[in-house]
C-alpha cells in the first residue's frame, strides 16, 4: 500500500481501505489489544524497571539484571528508530476516524 501511495499520493486509497476495515467485527479483538497496548506501554515498562530491576539484584541475578538493562535498551532504541524511520519513508500524518480519534 506504500509504495502505490508513494506512486499516486491521494487519499482515496486510504480512504477506501479505511472504509473497507471499518466493518470489521472481531468479538475480543479490542480488549486484546488494550492488554498489549498496556504491557508494552511507557507505564508497563517503568514497572519492569522499577520493580524487575530491583527484584533481580535483591535476589543476586546481576548477569540476568545486566541482560535485563540491555535488552530493554535494544528494545526501546529499535522501536525508536523503527517508528521514527517508518515516519520519515512514509511521510504521512496517521488517518482519523469518525469521532478524531487517531488509528
Amino acid at each position: 500500500m506504500t509504495a502505490e501511495i508513494i506512486e499516486t499520493p491521494f487519499p482515496s486509497q486510504d480512504l477506501a481501505a479505511l472504509e473497507w476495515i471499518t466493518g470489521w467485527e472481531a468479538p475480543g479483538l479490542p480488549g486484546f489489544f488494550i492488554l498489549v497496548d498496556w504491557l508494552t506501554g511507557l507505564n508497563a515498562s517503568l514497572i519492569y524497571g522499577v520493580v524487575g530491576l530491583p527484584a533481580l539484584l535483591l535476589v543476586r541475578q546481576q548477569k540476568t539484571a545486566v541482560a535485563f538493562v540491555v535488552v530493554g535498551a535494544v528494545v526501546a532504541a529499535a522501536s525508536f528508530l523503527g517508528d521514527f524511520t517508518l515516519g520519515e519513508l512514509v511521510d504521512r500524518a496517521k488517518p482519523f476516524g469518525p469521532e478524531g480519534i487517531s488509528s
